[in-house]
């Protein structure tokens, strides 16, 4: 799913994550991903939210920052697929063209 660059994250998660939510699973979500909504979600559906508080909250929930440490995993990743040019700067004026890029390089570092 593309969206627009001022477009915020956190409103897509709920629809990008409903259908992988099983329970016994964790989400890795960093700060950004913290709204009741989500955490809501992923609660109904017996899944963990691992995702940092931010400060302003109130009350508290309940942090793992050793389950959080799996996030490093998902940012070397993206890291790799941003070492393109063509791919961090989006030059491709097509979504298509950029979601076939995407996909050329996820399968390069797949088959590395």
């Amino acid at each position: 799913m593309l969206t627009p660059g001022q477009a915020g994250d956190c409103p897509q998660a709920a629809w990008l994550l409903a259908p992988h939510l099983a329970p016994a699973c964790e989400v890795v979500a960093d700060t950004a991903y913290d709204s009741d909504a989500l955490r809501g979600l992923i609660a109904a559906a017996g899944a963990l939210a691992v995702i940092p508080p931010t400060p302003r909250r109130r009350h508290v929930p309940h942090f793992d920052p050793c389950a959080y440490a799996k996030r490093h995993h998902i940012e070397q990743t993206v890291n790799k697929l941003k070492q393109h040019r063509r791919l961090a700067t989006r030059y491709d004026k097509l979504d298509a063209s950029f979601q076939a890029f995407i996909c050329a390089r996820i399968m390069t570092l797949y088959l590395n």
